[in-house]
């Protein structure tokens, strides 16, 4: 059954031609196949003059018909196009010569044939239709006119012409109807078609149109991502030369707010109680009040800047009428938005910088992303400034305490000296045991560290670590002054034995100390020496009085008692 069923449908193809060209055959070959029973069945009621050329025509038609029809349904289209067409080739032409010529009806098929070449093999089997049927009448009739066919009219019949014309009609009709059915079907499709592409064509318009203005969003917020990071990186390259921590503020207000064009930008720090963010620094004429009123926000509870200085994270107010937190300062009346970001390094919150501008949803997520960046970038800097600030503090302090260790190692070492200075003169060195004298202008002059001159005569400072430690009296064989560049290059002689003198007494230092620690070695050796107590003591004694020369020495077991009334020398016990 399901084969019966598969072969009363025509087999379908991919290629619309070649799935016509089959239905068309299908149905042709099916409706032949009805027709050509159906005569053989009423055959012998018609009567023809030929029924035995009738009957074998059938017979053989049939026969065609059943062998096109199974190779039409193994797939196999232009073998069975060209098998069906041929055959009717072949009986039109048969029948044509057998009944007398081109006068009978049978010649009129062959325009049924060209309709079939046509629909099944397209174009080009219509034209190789065409030429084969007017070459085949034309043998026909030129047949007919040398006499090697005749025409007998007594075979035309009314019946048998009647049947002729069944047939054609048929196949015509059958023809026309698979035709005009596959080209309403291909209208209807191309129409369908063309709705689709229609359909397609506005939703690929819509979604260029989309992807355009998504390109043109993107790319209007890639270069505002690109002029913003720009600007962060000149700010940060511009803010990286500054020395003190309130000129770095300053600036960083200033470019920012001259960079980005924003209403208002300020840096609040957050005081060493973390109680208080505190306005240091702020763009424009309303920012500058509002420092010079003390301007701060307590942390947690006042205001956005508040808010983040306690939580650490970002803040933004797109419309600052309608943000609970923002607090409206009449120095800066035309804020509409504002962006907080917090100044941390680490775990560590320096401040808040405040941006606010006068326009409304002024700020994107796209822009506080980077914003945030310029904000850690300006914290990192701060905080550099802040460590370079305690650094330079601290070495200062270091350098004093170094100076004043140094000038009283020198006033101890002038004490002990036996000479104060040396004077050349001619080929001698004097020793000078004598201090100077010299003007109260000259005097301060030197302890200043100014160089000063007179006629002749030039004084010079010698200084270690901004201190004066001694002065150099230089005096020209010639009664001429002193040229500038003679005092440069005896300035530099000065620096250069303001060294040498200074790393002499340190050389001095360290071997005054390297003495005392080997002393101290080679006393705590003798001492150790012995475990009774009484050579301990003993040989203390006598290694502090050889080794620090002292006239005597005196060690005790037992605290001094308190001297009795009247009676303030201490007793020696005798020996």
């Amino acid at each position: 059954m399901v084969r019966l069923r598969s072969l009363l449908h025509p087999p379908e193809f991919e290629d619309p031609q070649q799935h016509y060209a089959a239905v068309y055959l299908h149905y042709l070959l099916l409706v032949g196949m009805i027709v050509d029973a159906a005569f053989l069945l009423a055959l012998p009621t018609l009567q023809f003059p030929n029924q035995g050329f009738v009957l074998s025509s059938l017979g053989s038609m049939l026969i065609v018909i059943f062998l096109a029809f199974g190779l039409l349904h193994t797939r196999h289209l232009q073998s069975t196009g060209l098998f069906v067409l041929s055959a009717v080739w072949i009986a039109l032409t048969v029948s044509a010569w057998a009944e007398g010529g081109i006068e009978v009806p049978n010649t009129a098929g062959y325009l049924v044939l060209i309709m079939m070449s046509g629909i099944i093999f397209g174009g080009t089997g219509s034209a190789l239709a065409s030429g084969v049927s007017v070459v085949t009448t034309l043998a026909i009739l030129f047949a007919e006119n040398s006499g090697l066919i005749s025409f007998s009219p007594e075979i035309l019949t009314p019946i048998s012409a009647w049947s002729t014309y069944l047939v054609f009609s048929l196949l015509t009709g059958s023809g026309m109807f698979i035709y005009h059915n596959g080209l309403g079907n291909a209208l209807k499709e191309l129409r369908e078609s063309h709705t689709a592409l229609e359909t397609r064509e506005r939703a690929l318009k819509a979604l260029q149109a989309e992807l355009e203005a998504r390109v043109e969003t993107c790319t209007t917020d890639l270069k505002r991502q690109t002029t913003l990071l720009q600007g962060i990186l000149q700010v940060s390259r511009a803010l990286t030369t500054q020395d003190t921590l309130e000129q770095l503020l300053i600036d960083a207000t200033e470019r920012v707010q001259a960079y980005f064009e924003y209403y208002h930008v300020g840096i609040y720090l957050l005081d060493p109680e973390g109680e208080y963010v505190t306005l240091r620094a702020a763009s424009g004429s309303g920012g500058q009040e509002l420092i010079k009123a003390g301007h701060r926000l307590r942390v947690g509870s006042e205001g956005i800047i508040g808010l983040v200085a306690q939580t650490g994270r970002a803040r933004i107010a797109l419309d600052t009428r309608a943000d609970p937190f923002f607090i409206r300062l009449p120095e800066l009346p035309a804020t509409r938005s504002e962006a907080a970001l917090p100044l941390h390094v680490g775990k560590q919150l320096l401040g808040v910088l405040d941006i606010e501008s006068d326009q409304p949803n002024a700020f994107s997520d796209e822009d506080i992303e980077v914003l945030q960046l310029l904000a850690d970038q300006i914290a990192t800097i701060l905080e550099n400034a802040e460590l370079r600030e305690e650094s330079q503090s601290a070495l200062q302090r270091a350098e004093k305490a170094y100076a004043q260790i140094s000038t009283q190692s020198w006033h101890q070492y002038q004490r002990r000296a036996p000479w104060f200075g040396f004077l050349g003169q001619g080929k001698r060195i004097i020793p000078l045991r004598t201090l100077s004298q010299l003007p109260d202008e000259i005097s301060t002059a030197i302890r200043e560290g100014r160089v000063y001159t007179e006629n002749n005569s030039a004084y010079l400072p010698v200084r270690v670590r901004e201190h004066t430690i001694a002065h150099l009296r230089l005096r020209k064989k010639e009664n001429s002054p002193w040229k500038d560049n003679e005092l440069v290059w005896m300035q530099t002689v000065s620096d250069q034995i303001a060294q040498a003198l200074e790393s002499a007494r340190l050389y001095q230092e360290a071997q005054q100390r390297a003495t005392r620690e080997q002393l101290l070695s080679t006393f705590t050796a003798r001492m150790r020496e012995t475990l009774d107590l009484q050579s301990v003591l003993q040989t203390a004694i006598r290694e502090l009085r050889q080794a620090l020369g002292l006239a005597e020495a005196e060690v005790r077991l037992a605290p001094p008692e308190r001297a009795a009334p009247g009676n303030g020398k201490e007793t020696t016990p005798q020996e």
